[in-house]
């Protein structure tokens, strides 16, 4: 791009001996134009690949100059008005994709919690019960599906009738196909199964909006496994003092607090503070007050040049910092203290460059090498 621009010197020179308004007047054509294409160029010309962004706008802009301009300064107008037309519409085009790439890095975000959360409560109804194999891998795909796009899906997900019901729902078929170990457990579960297997028909039904909807499979399934262990010899408990037998379930008058006492944040899990260096942790105190929008240049690869990125998203659950290029285009995400220890060795820094327009400073670095070269002369 600067050698594009570089082409400019000689009708740019020849505009200032006709108007010397050019460096002082910031609203003249010619000067807005320079700089327009400057900051243009600094943001959207992809040296990799040209044809890419705005070098063809810009290069157009650079030949008409060439071959049009004589002395008639209307042609930086109309030069002017037609190139941030083009920057205008690569504006609207990279903001939608950075929308597109934040509303991605969200939903990826929230799909991964939301799994966990699903995981977490399969678990731990699962933990200390014999289950079935057959049982156990349907509630591990097929219920914890379900668990997890009510969590997606509804506002204050743990909290929700829908998850309420489905947990139960769990502890229900848990209860319906664990072996037992007494003949009165037995004639327990013969007498009361016919209930609870109409609670989770309903179950099924009332909640086959969430996920995989093949409920005649499944309760087939379940039911398949019911009669099994009724018709199973009772196993007596091996080096057991005093077994409890398993406990039905009170699938309609469990509250929903107790439905969602083992559902628990993740989050809650205390760990012990790391300790950082202090210039690492001097980083994260930065990056905790920086904006979004800001650019960084970022360089990995030592023999590679530095990429220039922008601060698009941050992710309060995860501590995930993501980036994208200047056509919004996701690039990179970090996590808080990867990002903080690249800023403290140096491969990544904040861009501070001065948002002044090229041309005050040219005038500036012109102004610099007068007062040297008097210094100099003195």
């Amino acid at each position: 791009a600067k050698a594009e621009l570089s082409r400019l010197h000689t009708p740019y020179l020849k505009v200032a001996i006709i108007d010397k308004g050019l460096f002082t007047n910031t609203r003249h054509p010619a000067h807005e134009l320079l700089n327009t294409l400057a900051r243009a160029s600094a943001r959207w010309v992809f040296d990799d690949n040209l044809e890419r962004g705005i070098f063809p706008s810009v290069h157009n802009v650079v030949e008409r100059v060439l071959a049009e301009f004589e002395n008639n300064l209307d042609i930086f107008s109309e030069l002017l008005e037609l190139f941030t037309a083009n920057v205008h519409d690569l504006e609207i085009k990279s903001a939608a994709i950075e929308k597109r790439s934040q509303q991605a890095a969200e939903g990826k975000e929230k799909l991964g919690v939301a799994r966990q959360h699903a995981a977490k409560a399969i678990a731990e109804r699962v933990a200390d019960h014999t289950v079935p194999a057959p049982v156990k891998k349907l509630l591990q795909d097929v219920w914890q599906e379900k668990l997890m796009f009510i969590y997606l899906r509804e506002p204050n997900a743990a909290e929700s009738d829908s998850w309420a019901l489905a947990v139960q729902t769990v502890d229900a078929i848990i209860w319906s196909v664990e072996p037992r170990s007494s003949t009165e457990a037995l004639a327990e579960l013969r007498e009361r199964l016919p209930e609870v297997q109409k609670q989770i028909e309903l179950a099924f039904e009332t909640l086959s909006a969430y996920g995989n909807s093949s409920n005649d499979s499944h309760l087939a399934l379940i039911r398949d496994v019911q009669q099994a262990i009724l018709t199973a010899p009772v196993k007596k408990p091996v080096l057991v003092e005093a077994a409890d037998e398993p406990q039905q379930p009170d699938v309609q008058g469990e509250t929903l607090e107790n439905a969602q006492a083992t559902v628990n944040d993740p989050s809650e899990v205390e760990t012990a503070p790391e300790t950082l260096p202090a210039e690492v942790q001097a980083a994260v105190d930065e990056l905790q007050q920086l904006a979004f929008g800001t650019w960084f240049n970022i360089q990995q690869d030592e023999d590679g040049l530095p990429e220039r990125v922008k601060l698009s998203w941050y992710s309060q659950m995860s501590g995930n910092y993501m980036f994208v290029n200047s056509m919004g285009m996701r690039t990179k995400v970090w996590k808080q203290a990867e990002l903080a220890a690249m800023m403290a060795d140096g491969k990544a820094q904040i861009i501070r460059d001065e948002h002044r327009p090229l041309v005050n400073r040219a005038l500036e670095a012109i102004r610099r090498m007068l007062g040297n070269g008097q210094t100099a002369t003195a």
